[in-house]
């Protein structure tokens, strides 16, 4: 499954918790606001298992779940920053097709965790603080990068080792 960005929205930062049971969960405060159940894809990504869940009828992204973290990738590096980010949540419109991200990786970095579904090059972030979305100039979503505060990710780690 191959994601493409057809906009970009203005929102709120999300409420980002890890937990025993699910080790990650992103999400905005357009969840509460939906009218029907949101759109959610399940997504193999290397060998973890993510599901995202989209507003059905904009496409805007409303939650980003971490649903097993197989095996990670640890990264002692900090996340790398765009020089300049798009402020707000991005429009996905999706191809059905398999939903499996083999050469994909979640990885595990000194500052957050990054959920990697395609290779390239980035060509702009759109997100905040908490979150960016790395886009190619083709419009495809590559990259989402979750920044952890120090206990989160603690407990991360202590999760996945």
């Amino acid at each position: 499954m191959s994601f493409k960005v057809a906009g970009v929205v203005s929102g709120e930062e999300p409420f980002v918790e890890v937990d025993d049971y699910v080790p990650l969960t992103v999400q905005w405060p357009g969840y509460s606001r939906l009218h029907d159940a949101p759109k959610c894809l399940m997504l193999d990504v290397g060998t973890s298992l993510i599901e995202v869940k989209l507003n059905g009828g904009t496409g805007e992204v409303v939650e980003i779940i971490l649903v097993d973290a197989g095996r990670l990738e640890f990264v002692d590096i900090p996340l790398p920053r765009p020089g300049t980010i798009e402020l707000g949540i991005p429009l996905l419109s999706f191809a059905e097709s398999s939903g499996s991200h083999e050469m994909g990786r979640v990885s595990l970095h000194s500052d957050g965790l990054r959920i990697c579904l395609e290779g390239g090059a980035s060509g702009k972030a759109v997100g905040g603080d908490g979150v960016l979305f790395r886009i190619s100039d083709q419009g495809s979503l590559l990259e989402v990068d979750v920044t952890l505060n120090s206990s989160s990710l603690a407990r991360m780690r202590q999760l996945c080792r």
